[in-house]
């Protein structure tokens, strides 16, 4: 509706501010109404070729006087999409990207006193293309440099790629490498529990805490802590070690939130979400604890508890992307 209602919609860009990279478009809801309200329903779809990369439901209400609200709509890029998409575009021989913007539904305007005005329906479809540099910002390669290799050997390293389930080739060389150096290729992965007289969840968090003054950063995440949990992150912050802790939020027992302030005090960062369900310990970018147990004693020393002690540089690397997106959505206090 031009002159009276429009939506202004910007180049969108690819952020890697956080994981994984999203693509953002900034779009401005405007109307020039002083005596009434505009409502906006609608639903946004995004889609690379045939591919859909997501959708929104938005709702806005504009009140009288006010001409313009501006909103930065993200739709992630998981990396099982990125990898979609950079196939689709190989196919195509293309370079940059081009998105399609769908936008549907229905636009009202509301009197002051709450009749209805006018109602209309909006369907448009728009076209962006973001840049093959920004694209490979996404990918993670933007500090490449190019090194010739024969047709034949870069075949057999995207057949490893992709028998393997990694995203760059580069990941098949540092696996090459680590077997070369000698370096975790015994045991890549160990398998960790709490039942009866053996209890080697526990027992390898306190060799990692014994040695974490060679760590600079600990990721935690366990729904509920205690002073027998806490024993080895309180170990880790005294060896100078900084430590990120997620945990549930309204959690109403007495020695969880001990635990949590004798933490603070040390300086652990915590963030708390109520939607939290992940138990994971991850030291630098090396190794990661992935299991079934919480930093308590039930979950230490009683309770069956199962899981992995990986090395594996590739799911170390996706533990701290996971980690990383839910530590930025959690709050800085308890709600």
């Amino acid at each position: 509706m031009p002159n009276q209602i429009w939506i202004d919609i910007d180049q969108p860009k690819i952020t890697t501010e956080y994981q994984p990279p999203s693509l953002v478009f900034p779009m401005t809801f405007n109307h020039v109404f002083s005596d009434r309200s505009t409502l906006f329903f609608l639903n946004l779809e995004v889609k690379f070729s045939e591919i859909k990369v997501g959708s929104q439901i938005f709702h806005l209400e504009l009140p009288p006087k006010i001409r313009s609200e501006t909103y930065r709509l993200e739709f992630a890029l998981f990396r099982e999409l990125l990898h979609l998409i950079e196939s689709k575009k190989e196919e195509k021989k293309e370079s940059d990207i081009t998105w399609k913007l769908s936008i549907k539904g229905k636009i009202y305007q509301r009197a002051t006193n709450g009749a209805l005005v006018d109602e209309r329906s909006i369907s448009s479809e728009c076209e962006f293309r973001t840049s093959i540099s920004e694209w490979k910002v996404a990918l993670g390669l933007e500090n490449y440099q190019f090194v010739l290799l024969p047709n034949e050997l870069l075949d057999e390293l995207e057949t490893l790629r992709k028998k393997w389930g990694f995203w760059k080739i580069d990941d098949v060389i540092a696996k090459f490498l680590d077997v070369y150096k000698g370096e975790r290729v015994e045991i890549s992965q160990q398998f960790l529990v709490t039942l009866y007289e053996t209890r080697s969840i526990r027992d390898k968090l306190a060799e990692f805490a014994d040695k974490s003054a060679n760590f600079r950063e600990v990721r935690v995440a366990s729904l509920y802590i205690d002073p027998t949990g806490a024993e080895y992150l309180i170990k880790m912050l005294k060896n100078g070690v900084k430590v990120k802790l997620l945990t549930r939020s309204k959690v109403d027992r007495k020695a969880h939130h001990e635990a949590l302030n004798v933490l603070k005090q040390l300086g652990a960062e915590i963030r708390y979400d109520k939607m939290l369900h992940a138990r994971i310990v991850i030291f630098d970018d090396i190794a990661a604890i992935i299991s079934s147990a919480d930093l308590d004693s039930e979950g230490l020393n009683n309770q069956k508890q199962a899981g992995i002690l990986t090395f594996d540089r590739i799911v170390v690397r996706d533990a701290i992307t996971f980690f990383d997106k839910v530590w930025e959505m959690a709050e800085k206090s308890q709600s």
